[in-house]
């Protein structure tokens, strides 16, 4: 699964592109290119792989796993999108895989934890190759755990 969140740091700036030069359009669009040079290239047509993280496989589906991703400083976040992991099968096309029937999310502070938001089966999120999309008051956050 991929995780996006949505935040935005304290002292960023706040700005809209119509509010930009040229000039700093274009820095800014070279910034753009610099990080998307760094991201794995992939292709779906190759049927090899798969996009985002997916644990190892459990015989259980009530085998409790954690991924937590540290932010690396506190933002202001409101919204969470999970994206399943895609991959192509010759037969059925693009499918989802390791998605779990039931999860939360948690994202907090040194001093603080936040329960955003608790799925189980019963919600029947699968099968699925849409994002799930969890709005939530802001809060703020260094870290996310799913």
């Amino acid at each position: 699964m991929i995780l996006v969140i949505a935040a935005s740091a304290e002292g960023e700036e706040d700005y809209t592109f119509e509010e930009l030069t040229t000039s700093e359009l274009e820095q800014r669009l070279a910034e753009i290119d610099t990080e998307l040079e760094r991201l794995a290239a992939y292709n779906m047509f190759t049927g090899i792989g798969s996009t985002g993280y997916t644990s190892v496989p459990h015989g259980q589906p009530s085998k409790t796993e954690w991924v937590r991703i540290e932010l690396g400083k506190e933002w202001l976040v409101d919204q969470f999108v999970l994206v399943p992991a895609v991959r192509r099968n010759q037969n059925a096309g693009i499918e989802s895989h390791g998605f779990p029937l039931g999860f939360r999310i948690l994202a907090g502070t040194e001093n603080t934890t936040n329960i955003v938001a608790s799925f189980s089966e019963k919600d029947s999120l699968l099968p699925r190759l849409a994002p799930v999309i969890v709005s939530c008051p802001p809060i703020n956050a260094s870290w996310v755990c799913v």
